[in-house]
C-alpha cells in the first residue's frame, strides 16, 4: 500500500484479464506478468502487463512501494522484456533460460527503469526512508554480476545460497552479499533491516557472526544496518 492507502498489486495471467475497465490480452500460451493499482475503496485505477519476445514465462512475485508513492517490482523472465520503453535483456554469456528483474514504475503506472540479472529466485523487498531498496533472493549460480558487482557463493556444500542486495531510487547497485541461508523474508525499522531463512546443516558466519548448526529443518534471523552490516 501507499501513503493514501492504494493497494498495488502483481502477478501473472495465461487468458485474457479484465482489470476494471482495463483488458489485458494475452498474445500466446505463455504467462504474462501485470501490475494493478486498487484504491481504497476498491476500484480499480490502471493496469500493466509485461511479456518478452520468445516463447517464456513473464511473473511478477514482489511489489513494494516507497515514501514517495513509486512503486518496485520484481519477477522473473525469459528472453528479452519490454518495461514500457525501458528494455530489459537476457543477461549475455549466461546458460540459463530465466532471469530476474526490479522495475519501477510511478503512482500512475509510468515505467521509469528495469534491471535484469542473472538466475536468482526473488524472496522479499523492502524500502527504506531514503526510497533505496533491499532485496532477498536464492540462486544455485556459483558465480554473477549484481550490476558492477560481484556475487560468488560462500560454499561447495549446498547447492543453492541466499543474496542479500542493495540499489537506490534510481536502480544504482550498492552492495550485494550472499550467505549460506535461504531467505524467505525481510523486513524494515528505523533503516534496520532483519532477515528470516533457513538454516543449512553446517555452521555458518552472517558476517562477523558465527552462528552454530543445532538441528535440520532450523531456522534463522539476522539484522543488519543499511550499508549491509
Amino acid at each position: 500500500t501507499d501513503s493514501n492507502n492504494n493497494v498495488y498489486i502483481t502477478g501473472d495471467f495465461k487468458s485474457d484479464l479484465s482489470f476494471g475497465s482495463d483488458f489485458l490480452i494475452i498474445g500466446n500460451n505463455n504467462k504474462n506478468m501485470f501490475v494493478g493499482k486498487v484504491d481504497k475503496d476498491g476500484k480499480e485505477e490502471w493496469a500493466r502487463y509485461y511479456g518478452t519476445n520468445l516463447v517464456g514465462d513473464t511473473r511478477g512475485n514482489v511489489i513494494s512501494t516507497d515514501t514517495s508513492d513509486n512503486l518496485y517490482v520484481s519477477g522473473s523472465f525469459s528472453g528479452d522484456l519490454s518495461f514500457g520503453t525501458h528494455s530489459v535483456y537476457k543477461i549475455i554469456g549466461s546458460t540459463y533460460s530465466t532471469h530476474k528483474f526490479i522495475g519501477k514504475l510511478d503512482k500512475d503506472g509510468d515505467e521509469k527503469w528495469a534491471n535484469s540479472y542473472d538466475s536468482m529466485n526473488t524472496g522479499s523487498m523492502v524500502t527504506d526512508s531514503t526510497d533505496n531498496i533491499y532485496f532477498c533472493a536464492s540462486s544455485n549460480v556459483n558465480n554473477m554480476s549484481f550490476g558492477h558487482l560481484s556475487i560468488t557463493k560462500k560454499s561447495t556444500f549446498a547447492s543453492s545460497y541466499g543474496i542479500l542486495g542493495k540499489l537506490d531510487t534510481d536502480g544504482n547497485e550498492q552492495w550485494v552479499e550472499s550467505y549460506d541461508v535461504i531467505f524467505t523474508g525481510m523486513t524494515i525499522d528505523n533503516d534496520n533491516i532483519y532477515v528470516i531463512g533457513k538454516m543449512p546443516a553446517y555452521d555458518i558466519s552472517f558476517g562477523d557472526i558465527h552462528v552454530p548448526y543445532y538441528t535440520d529443518k532450523g531456522s534463522f534471523i539476522g539484522k543488519l544496518d543499511k550499508d549491509g552490516n
